[in-house]
């Protein structure tokens, strides 16, 4: 959800970001959003999860670990079209609650700039 969102910054009605997360990240997808546009940068893709690990730690929560390439994301300036350079990895981790519906959704991501 968060590509759609980062692609296109004409796109004003963000409502389908909260169908998926949940909890400090229902916000935490709203703030990324507005931090790639208020840079003056969009995303066009390009990521590429590896190393995921899954666990179930308790009835109706998980976290998933993983790696993003950050060579492989394309960030470029609204304005010209210029490439904004990336590079590196991230370790990002994400937790996940199922909801009472039987949807996994988004609750929290952290991340770290490590090589992975």
């Amino acid at each position: 959800m968060y590509e759609k969102f980062a692609a296109d910054p004409s796109l004003t009605d963000l409502t389908e970001t909260q169908y998926v997360t949940t909890g400090e990240e229902a916000n935490g997808i709203l703030d990324a959003i507005a931090s790639i546009r208020q840079s003056g940068l969009r995303s066009e893709g390009g990521f590429v999860f590896r190393d995921i690990v899954v666990d179930v730690t308790e009835e109706g929560k998980a976290k998933l670990d993983y790696c993003i390439d950050l060579a492989s994301v394309r960030v470029v300036r609204v304005d010209s079209g210029e490439p904004f350079p990336r590079s590196g990895t991230l370790l990002e981790h994400a937790r996940l609650e199922r909801g009472l519906d039987n949807i996994w959704r988004v609750a929290q991501i952290r991340n770290e700039q490590v090589q992975c």
